[in-house]
């Protein structure tokens, strides 16, 4: 299952360095955005068959060195809104591995996150 969701310039992504110097309303509002957008995203989709994998992409609009991995908090948001809707029972170990967040690329026109679910066996 692929999902895509765009980053407006209104609601930056969550970044943890950003997080540690917020004021929590500042980020309980952000937070709220990405959760709301996670569960707009898949609200009429129908259950995934956990365990599934989550990989995420991030689409910037312009070039320039980031750690995809600081971005972490807008994923968690994403996919607490997405549990949310449904689509899984809980976003715990049993249920999903992930988020594994990458660069994507940059797209000035229509920076993104490209959300894959795919089926995940777990090694014994």
């Amino acid at each position: 299952m692929k999902v895509v969701i765009a980053i407006p310039d209104s609601h930056p992504l969550l970044s943890i360095n950003k997080l540690m110097s917020e004021h929590w309303r500042t980020r309980q509002k952000s937070s709220k955005y990405w959760r709301q957008a996670g569960y707009e995203s898949v609200k009429d989709s129908p259950p995934l068959e956990p365990p599934v994998t989550c990989d995420v992409y991030i689409y910037r609009p312009r070039a320039g060195r980031y750690d995809p991995g600081n971005y972490y908090p807008t994923a968690k948001a994403i996919i607490d809104g997405m549990v949310d809707a449904g689509i899984l029972p809980d976003d715990s170990f049993e249920y999903l591995d992930g988020a594994h967040l990458h660069h994507g690329g940059v797209d000035k026109e229509n920076p993104r996150l490209e959300i894959f679910f795919s089926p995940y066996e777990r090694k014994k």
